[in-house]
């Protein structure tokens, strides 16, 4: 092993379904920040003992860039690899994205379709542990900040990206220390919108979500996104009908909600309407 392994100085550790495909598109452009070719390594939560000689050969090709960064947002819900972390990568920063718990929820429900196959979003969410208590970011953040402190962790809102995403990518970049004007080409493209999501489901599993991309773009895709459009009136009232329920779901984080707003002292009214 070498003696000084190549190793991240910023991380993005959260959370799922929030952009953070978008964000690895837009760091990785910037000539001074490197990012390794595959998003979400995983080597905190799933491969650490496979040993930091293994992490680190995908930062090799790194050159003179400022930051090198990587992307694995289920490393936030889990303390043992945040603690890994910490040991790991003492002077490294960190950023988190937080999206309203409750649409994070649902778009995860979504993208793992056939995981739910059968089962409604409220069974699912009453019955699947994890989908339901990542969502709980002020209980998170509490671990979270008992190992890293607060100032090393910049805290950022996935209502943000799709408010600004110009000053939300200017605000990342000066936030690692780069040229905070430069322009990534990616920085108004939406990746992993749940479009198909039998499709979807099936692609991440074998591994080739990018094809999906490449799908959409077809003829046939032009096609069923034209159907799926048509069917949007009736999407509507069904989404009108499972109002009752999603209240019930937003009762669950009401208080994490509540403490979370006073943890970061930032305003989540709009996560309560």
């Amino acid at each position: 092993m070498s003696m000084n392994p190549v190793l991240p100085n910023f991380l993005v550790i959260g959370v799922q379904r929030s952009a953070t495909t978008w964000l690895f598109e837009c760091l990785r452009e910037h000539p001074d920040i490197f990012m390794p070719a595959e998003k979400e390594l995983h080597f905190f939560d799933e491969n650490y003992q496979k040993g930091i000689e293994w992490y680190s050969r995908f930062f090799e090709s790194v050159h003179n860039e400022k930051v090198i960064g990587e992307i694995s947002p289920n490393y936030f819900h889990k303390p043992f690899a945040v603690d890994r972390i910490a040991s790991d990568l003492p002077g490294a920063k960190m950023q988190i994205i937080l999206r309203n718990p409750v649409e994070r929820a649902y778009s995860a429900y979504m993208l793992y379709h056939e995981r739910f196959k059968g089962i409604s979003f409220i069974d699912a969410f009453n019955k699947d542990k994890t989908l339901r208590d990542i969502g709980l970011y002020a209980k998170h953040l509490d671990s979270i900040f008992e190992i890293i402190p607060q100032e090393r962790i910049n805290i950022t809102l996935y209502d943000d990206i799709i408010r600004a995403p110009h000053e939300y990518i200017r605000q990342t970049y000066r936030y690692v220390g780069v040229d905070e004007n430069f322009l990534p080409s990616g920085l108004l493209k939406t990746y992993n919108k749940i479009i198909f999501p039998n499709l979807q489901s099936m692609l991440v599993k074998l591994g080739l979500k990018k094809r999906l991309e490449w799908f959409k773009n077809t003829q046939v895709g032009h096609l069923l996104k034209g159907s799926i459009r048509k069917n949007e009136p009736q999407k509507k009232k069904r989404k009108l009908a499972h109002e009752e329920y999603l209240k019930a779901i937003f009762r669950f984080y009401e208080e994490d909600i509540a403490k979370l707003e006073l943890l970061i002292g930032t305003d989540l009214s709009s996560w309560k309407k």
